[in-house]
């Protein structure tokens, strides 16, 4: 799914949330999954950022999760 929603992003960073599982998408020659805890941004490349949520984790950290940009 990720790699059919980059068609439609016309920017190189788009920040989603709510499925309560920090991750990023990343596209250069193809769609990869990352971490996001020391996410680098790279000019050349596009990203789909899920920051997580507060509440409810799906990755067992009851910690808030957010994203500084």
């Amino acid at each position: 799914d990720a790699a059919a929603s980059f068609t439609y992003q016309h920017t190189n960073v788009c920040f989603f949330g709510h499925t309560h599982v920090p991750m990023a998408f990343v596209r250069d020659d193809d769609v990869q999954r990352q971490r996001i805890d020391k996410l680098r941004i790279d000019p050349s490349k596009k990203y789909l950022i899920n920051t997580g949520s507060v509440g409810q984790p799906r990755d067992g950290d009851w910690h808030a999760a957010y994203c500084i940009y």
